[in-house]
């Protein structure tokens, strides 16, 4: 029999065997897919072009993912995540929202200023926390917070011992014996005294290990930087033990 008249490979053109139908492999029907996408059993017709509901830009989509939104009600599509996040924002403050059901006017409690807030929001904080306070920002809730919890009323409050002065001899000599003996880091997170200066436009500090002022013993100094330091205030026990462990290790 003549070879012409035999059956070939669509795509490879590659005489077929009896047991193969238009392609020799699998890779050719993929490769002939590939060459044009309406050949596909499952082609819709394309990419559909729509226009960005929030920017007005056109997009591509799936035409399957267009469809199905389409059958869920879907009538506005975004062509980025910010674009959706805009535009939910938007609908929501024009009264689009679903569970939108209106704005209440309050006053903030730390500023006296007058400023919105969802009602729907605003009851759900209320009805779990109802003698919470409200602030127009996170600034004036941060304020009042810090004004409420200094002194007396403050858990860690040790009878105004931060205001109390140093004792003699915490010079700034010593200081600077303690930073060349940790090497110029602080032996929290490492961070070098220069890395400090340009950070916090200031050098390391020296922190008292038994929270002692008066106690300027170099077994009781050690070298932090200006973030680390003010962590030391909480969990006192913790820290004390942990320095005292560092400057009594055989490597130091």
């Amino acid at each position: 029999m003549d070879t012409s008249q035999k059956r070939r490979c669509e795509f490879c053109r590659k005489l077929l065997k009896k047991t193969q139908n238009r392609f020799c492999s699998f890779n050719c029907y993929n490769d002939w897919i590939a060459e044009d996408r309406s050949r596909h059993p499952s082609w819709k017709g394309g990419p559909v072009t729509l226009l960005c509901s929030f920017c007005d830009k056109p997009f591509e989509v799936k035409r399957g993912y267009f469809n199905s939104r389409k059958k869920q009600g879907q009538t506005s599509f975004y062509c980025s995540p910010e674009c959706h996040s805009n535009g939910k924002s938007r609908n929501r403050t024009a009264n689009k929202h679903w569970n939108f059901i209106g704005m209440i006017e309050l006053t903030c409690n730390y500023c006296g200023k007058t400023f919105q807030r969802y009602l729907s929001k605003y009851k759900v904080a209320k009805a779990r926390r109802p003698n919470e306070r409200v602030y127009c920002s996170n600034s004036c809730r941060y304020s009042a917070y810090s004004e409420t919890m200094r002194g007396e009323n403050n858990p860690a409050w040790k009878g105004g011992a931060s205001l109390e002065p140093y004792g003699e001899g915490f010079t700034e000599r010593l200081k600077e014996s303690i930073r060349e003996r940790d090497g110029f880091k602080c032996q929290l997170c490492g961070m070098t005294q220069e890395q400090c200066i340009e950070e916090f436009d200031c050098t390391l500090d020296v922190h008292h290990i038994d929270y002692c002022k008066t106690n300027h013993s170099p077994n009781n100094l050690i070298s932090l930087c200006h973030s680390c330091h003010p962590t030391t205030n909480g969990n006192r026990d913790h820290y004390e033990s942990l320095f005292k462990e560092m400057l009594c290790a055989p490597d130091r």
